[in-house]
This record gives C-alpha cells, sequence and structure tokens, in this order.
C-alpha cells in the first residue's frame, strides 16, 4: 500500500489498541535500508479500481510520518527499521557481484560497438549489385508524370535512403518494388540496423544493472565489519529516521528528511518519550526493528565469530548516540548470525558481547570525542553505569548508578593507551558535546598513546549540552576492566579479562574473572589490537 495509506491503517490500529490494550506499543513501518543506498524503494502493486499500474514507493517511512503530521493522525509508538551493514554470499546479487566489473565493461563495450555498427549500416552508400536490380523498377507508381529525374534521384541516393527521397520528388507517392516491398537492399539493411540498435540497448542496459549491482551491494569477509567506513553507514540513515520522528511529533520539517542531520535532544532512558495508550502526542522513539552481522541469514566464517562481534559492539555505542532506544538482534539461535549456535545452544562470542554490554552500559548515552590526532580505529563510547556492572551478577540490577563505563575498541593492529577524562558529575556542565557530533579523528598513524580530554570522554551532563573545549578535565579512576578478546578473527570463543566465560548446564552464567591490575587512578587504559575494552570509572579523590 501507499505510505499514505500505510498512515491511515496505523492511526486506525492505534484507535483498536487504545481500546483493547492501552499500555500495548504499536511499531511501523519496518522498511529496509541498506548501507549504499539507505531505505529500499518499495513496489506498490497494480489497481484496477482507481486503475493504476504497478509503481515504487520511495523514503517510505519518511512519507508515512510526514502524511500522519499532515493529517493529525495518531501515529505509531515506535518508528521502525531494519538494517544490515553487508549481504552475505547467500544472496545471488552477493553472488553475482564479483563478475558484476567484467560482465558490465563488457556489455558496455557491446553497446558502443553495435552502435556504431548501427550508424555505419544506415549511412553506408549502396553497392552496384543492390543498384542494379532498381534499374527496371516502375518508380512513382500512380503519378505517371512525375518527373523522370525523381527516379533518377531515388536511385543515386541508395536504398537506405530511397522512401525519404522518393517522398520529396513523387509527391509522397510511395516507391514500390514489383513484389510490393521497398527495394531487395532496403529491407535487409534497416532490419541490421534495428538489430544493432537493439543489441547496443541491451547491453547498455545490462551494463547499467553491472554498475548497481556492484555500487549498492556490500559483499563481507573477515575484515569487512572492521572498517571504520562500513561501520559508519548506520549513522547516516539513523539520523533519517531520526528526522521523520521528529516531523510526526511535530517538530521538524518535510524538507529535513533529505538531510538526515537533525540534532538530538535529550537522550531517552527505557520507557522514557513515549506516551503509552494513544502515543502520537508525545512522538514516536525509533527502533532499529532488524539487524545483523549480513542480510540473509548471515555469513558462513564471518558471523559467529570474533570477526562480526566488535561491529556488534560498536553498532550498540554509535546508534545509542543517534537516539535509537532499542535494537533488535536477529536472531538468538538460528542460521550463521544468531546468538547462539542451533546444535546445543553454545553461546557465540556475540552472545558474550550482548551479555556485557547489558551488564556494564545503562540507559543514557554521552558524546565522546577524541583527540585531534586519533586515528579511525580507535572507537570509544560512554554510557552511565548500570547497578552492579558486569560483576554484579545477571542484570547487574535495575537502575543507574553514579560513575560511568567506556567502551573502548581498537580496530588498529598495534595496541592502544588512552586516559580517560571529564566523567564527574562536577564537570557536567561544560563537558558535553551535541550527540551526533562525529568523533574528531586524523587519519595519521597512530602514536603509542592517546589523550581524550575531558570534553571527549563524555562528561556527566546529557548529550546535546554544550561543547565548551575550553574547559578544564576531571580526571577519572578507573574502578573495573573487563577485556573482551579473542584469539583469531575466525575464532568462536572469546576470553574475558584472559579467561574463557563458562555457562552452565542451566543456562545461568558464571562470575568473570576481574582484571588482576590495580585500578588506575589517572584514568589510563590499554587496550590489545583487535580488541574492545569495558572500563567503569569514578572521580579521582
Amino acid at each position: 500500500m501507499s505510505p499514505e495509506l500505510h498512515a491511515e491503517d496505523v492511526a486506525a490500529l492505534v484507535a483498536a489498541r487504545d481500546d483493547e490494550a492501552p499500555r500495548t506499543r504499536v511499531s511501523a513501518p519496518g522498511t529496509a535500508w541498506w548501507p549504499a543506498m539507505g531505505e529500499v524503494p518499495t513496489l506498490l502493486p497494480p489497481s484496477l479500481w482507481p486503475p493504476r499500474r504497478p509503481r515504487l514507493a520511495t523514503s517510505y517511512l519518511p512519507r508515512v510520518a510526514a502524511a500522519t503530521a499532515a493529517k493529525k493522525l495518531a501515529g505509531a509508538d515506535i518508528l521502525s527499521w531494519h538494517f544490515y551493514p553487508a549481504l552475505s554470499d547467500r544472496s545471488a546479487l552477493a553472488k553475482f557481484w564479483p563478475l558484476a566489473p567484467p560482465i558490465g565493461l563488457a556489455a558496455a563495450a557491446i553497446a558502443l560497438v553495435a552502435a556504431a555498427a548501427a550508424m555505419t549500416v544506415l549511412q553506408a552508400p549502396p553497392s552496384a549489385e543492390q543498384l542494379a536490380p532498381l534499374s527496371g523498377y516502375a518508380w512513382c507508381g500512380a503519378a505517371a508524370d512525375a518527373p523522370t529525374a525523381a527516379c533518377e534521384m531515388g536511385g543515386a541516393i541508395g536504398c537506405a535512403h530511397f522512401a525519404a527521397a522518393e517522398a520529396l520528388a513523387c509527391n509522397s507517392h510511395a516507391a514500390a518494388a514489383p513484389d510490393g516491398g521497398l527495394g531487395p537492399a532496403s529491407a535487409p539493411t534497416l532490419r541490421a540496423a534495428a538489430v544493432s540498435a537493439a543489441l547496443s540497448v541491451s547491453s547498455a542496459l545490462v551494463a547499467l544493472l553491472c554498475y548497481a549491482v556492484w555500487r549498492l551491494v556490500v559483499p563481507i569477509d573477515q575484515s569487512t565489519l572492521r572498517r571504520p567506513a562500513v561501520l559508519d553507514n548506520c549513522r547516516q540513515w539513523a539520523r533519517r529516521v531520526a528526522a521523520a520522528a521528529a516531523v510526526q511529533r511535530g517538530n521538524g520539517q518535510p524538507g529535513g528528511l533529505q538531510q538526515g542531520g537533525l540534532q538530538q535532544k535529550e537522550p531517552l532512558q527505557q520507557g522514557e518519550g513515549v506516551q503509552r495508550g494513544g502515543g502520537a502526542a508525545a512522538g514516536p522513539a525509533c527502533w532499529l526493528g532488524e539487524t545483523g552481522s549480513a542480510q540473509v541469514g548471515g555469513q558462513p566464517g564471518v558471523s559467529g565469530t570474533w570477526a562480526a562481534t566488535v561491529w556488534w559492539l560498536d553498532q550498540l555505542g554509535l546508534l545509542a548516540l543517534e537516539g535509537q532506544e532499542v535494537q533488535c538482534r536477529q536472531t538468538l539461535a538460528g542460521a550463521d548470525y544468531g546468538l547462539l549456535l542451533e546444535g546445543g545452544l553454545a553461546p557465540t562470542p556475540d552472545y558474550w558481547a550482548s551479555l556485557l554490554w547489558r551488564r556494564a552500559m545503562g540507559t543514557r548515552a554521552y558524546a565522546v570525542a577524541l583527540s585531534a590526532d586519533a586515528p579511525l580505529t580507535l572507537r570509544v563510547y560512554c554510557h552511565s553505569t548500570r547497578r552492579g556492572g558486569i560483576g554484579g551478577g545477571a542484570g547487574g540490577g535495575a537502575g543507574e548508578q553514579q560513575g560511568r563505563t567506556f567502551l573502548v575498541i581498537n580496530l588498529g593492529r598495534r595496541a592502544v593507551t588512552l586516559r580517560l577524562q571529564g566523567c564527574c558529575e562536577s564537570a557536567a556542565a561544560s563537558a558535553a558535546a551535541p550527540a551526533n557530533a562525529p568523533h574528531r579523528a586524523a587519519r595519521s598513524p597512530a602514536p603509542s598513546r592517546r589523550q581524550v580530554p575531558g570534553p571527549a570522554a563524555g562528561g556527566a551532563s546529557q548529550a546535546g549540552g554544550p561543547w565548551a573545549p575550553e574547559a578544564e578535565a576531571a580526571t577519572c579512576r578507573v574502578v573495573e576492566e573487563w577485556l573482551l578478546d579473542a584469539p583469531s578473527l575466525n575464532s568462536r570463543t572469546v576470553t574475558i579479562n584472559g579467561s574463557a566465560p563458562v555457562a552452565r548446564p542451566d543456562g545461568s552464567i558464571a562470575a568473570f574473572r576481574k582484571a588482576g591490575r590495580a585500578s588506575a587512578a589517572n584514568g589510563e587504559v590499554s587496550v590489545p589490537p583487535g580488541a574492545a575494552l569495558f572500563a567503569v570509572v569514578a572521580c579521582a579523590p
């Protein structure tokens, strides 16, 4: 259905929800977004009445939000979307991707040659053999008084242009051969030109299709999900969804839907920002309703291994800064991207990463700005600390506690040491950057140490606060470190602080071993290459 009709159906669903289950949240529209193109166009079916041909609908989710706002409808409580950073080679498109460049180049060459052949055929003068049979024809048929010169002109120009020449000279009378044809040479020539033109057009379409596949499909291998450019793809599309949510709640402009640069407001805690029972008044939350390491079941040999785990942690941190309240992982068990293996339900590296995130990272995200010379392979995120923390048992307890938890991801090939600053409540007013501010990082090689200034460490004020680079940074004391690492990219097991985590037969999780090193009073942490570190910090005394 069209986006406008979808908005009306959602309004009807919300009305029914208010009557029957007022505490239920309505989610829509759940459209798919690709890394290189954004939202995938939706094919709208034909209609008998009113008569309508099949057509493509673009910007479906933004149009649903705009129609909801324009018609003052009760909209969905949650704007949901689906995103995968890459495409598994289970897909026919991914299998075709390596062949797209050579086939496309060959098709483009054929198109050019065929087009040149068609032009050559039309412009070639007739041969003596082609002109000989034409000498006995009675040109100008019914025009008995037509000038003899007309027939001579028709023969001189040749079979390719004979019809046009005779039309001018013989008062538009059709030239007819004795058998009623156009002459023995004109029809084959025109047929050859038509075949060449058709070959040129079809080859050009094949070349265009190959280019589209090469440009839009993101194939995957063990290094794909560790490239900063691939990791950052989801940010721009999350901002498009956030802009659509702003339009629906009435404080955005439809024109802003194409910009993707919406300024984020104060981050939401779980359950906030959505009015239960008729939630359109408060405006929709944004949920990533489906995601995984690779579309179409995951990539064998990549999904479910350590190669994909750092991507998952990075996307959790990155989209939290963009106001995404929830990310729904595909899937708990099944295919290659499940958090649990189907045979025996053994935890994958992504499971342990999800567990550490759930126990360590609270529901408030704070912006982090790195020093100017930090490499793009260094990714740092900061959240409020969940009560109980990683070592506090299942779930880590409800609510937040004082302090901050940093997630430091090192995608580089050598260890990095950095100092965390600006994490205390006293630095709150001056140490916050806008929530959607990108990491300030240089592409220069990383030196042995990295300095994270006070505002960069995601101070205690809410995301979206003022940016004050001149503010003096507060010192952090690292009270807990939880290092997540693996022996290799294709490893299906991980270590936490050097020990393999254990899931008991009853499903419970054994306590993790704490780091052996003493707490760092100066906020320094070290992260090995390719590893991820959760650092719980507090104000230094």
